[in-house]
């Protein structure tokens, strides 16, 4: 009788992780592997094989499973005239906690898109990895219940599962579009606080957040250049930013005349806007396309400045009234601006004014 139990023993042996006691014959402790996460320890009796052996489940698998002796054909058939292996019986048993906790056909759509890994029967944790920093959260589903989200605190302080319009529409989404969503909207949010933090550290720009409500931003950008020069635009991102490109609005612009052009500006943003785009990027242009076209700047430099004196051009001396910052010189063929160094150092060369073409004397 002794070597039966000994060569049931080593069949379990050869296919499960146990410990067991040399003085215990027949009773193991047998290590089942359902995920690489989820693991049970079940205590397996059969001292008096070849008499039906017992099986202890966990009480939280117990309770999933329920009764082994009607759901396992292995036991409620046991005949101790001709016995099957004990092995054999935890196979059938291990088949059976696989189809009971392992995830469902939903889950299982989670992760093989993201990030994700079963912790626990019917609880799924996914990471999101969002510019190095991440991002994790637990789903716990067993249907036909809805969905319990439970957010970790980076992700709770940027978004509510209440914010989620899937979850709403339980059951008529799928646990794939929630996951979806979540995954947008922390690339949305977090892009948007990305982006605010930056226009902050850029002089030029003042902005004015005139409403965010966690699910899109509006807001008032003045750009302004020292001449005084300015252009104020209004820009909205909606939940689909950075999928979609910003809704960007000419409010003012200093000079009324450059309006259209800066209109065909912003269009060709649009047109091309790529997710990787930054709002950054859009102002510097705009901040650009004023420098270029702003009638208080120097013609050859395109500076306020002078790069050799930096001395400025102040709005006085735009209207010919002399002063103590004296680096201008206006062509009296055309009217152009320029800097005194930059105009001397260039008409020396040609004889002519770079915007007109016009004969010069005035070297200083």
């Amino acid at each position: 009788m002794v070597n039966r139990i000994e060569h049931e023993t080593h069949l379990i042996l050869q296919e499960y992780s146990c410990d067991y006691d040399d003085e215990k014959s027949g009773v193991l402790t047998v290590y089942l592997s359902i995920t690489p996460q989820i693991h049970y320890q079940i205590s397996l009796n059969f001292n008096n094989y070849p008499d039906k052996p017992e099986i202890v489940l966990p009480t939280d698998l117990q309770k999933e499973v329920g009764n082994l002796d009607s759901i396992l054909t292995g036991l409620s058939d046991w005949d101790p005239q001709k016995p099957l292996h004990v092995v054999e019986l935890l196979r059938e048993l291990e088949g059976e906690v696989q189809r009971v906790i392992f995830p469902n056909e939903e889950m299982e759509e989670v992760m093989m898109e993201f990030n994700a890994y079963m912790v626990a029967p019917f609880k799924l944790h996914v990471i999101f990895l969002i510019d190095q920093k991440a991002y994790e959260f637990d789903i716990i589903h067993k249907k036909p219940d809805p969905p319990s989200l439970v957010f970790d605190t980076p992700l709770e302080q940027i978004l509510k599962p209440t914010d989620l319009t899937t979850l709403a529409l339980w059951p008529r989404t799928k646990l794939l579009e929630i996951v979806r969503e979540i995954s947008h909207k922390i690339e949305n949010r977090t892009r948007i606080i990305d982006e605010l933090k930056q226009l902050d550290t850029l002089k030029p720009y003042q902005k004015t957040i005139k409403k965010w409500n966690g699910q899109g931003l509006n807001l008032e950008i003045r750009i302004e250049l020292e001449t005084g020069e300015y252009c104020i635009i209004e820009i909205t991102l909606s939940e689909e930013y950075p999928l979609i490109p910003p809704a960007i609005e000419l409010k003012s612009l200093s000079n009324p005349q450059d309006q259209e052009t800066l209109n065909e500006l912003l269009l060709q943003y649009y047109n091309r806007w790529q997710r990787e785009t930054r709002l950054c990027e859009v102002l510097n242009d705009i901040q650009l396309f004023l420098q270029q076209t702003s009638t208080h700047i120097c013609n050859l430099c395109r500076h306020y400045k002078c790069p050799q004196c930096q001395k400025p051009i102040s709005q006085l001396q735009m209207r010919g009234i002399s002063g103590e910052f004296d680096c201008i010189h206006r062509c009296q063929s055309c009217g152009a601006i320029f800097h005194k160094c930059c105009w001397k150092q260039y008409v020396k060369q040609t004889r002519k004014c770079p915007k007109c073409l016009a004969q010069q004397t005035i070297l200083y």
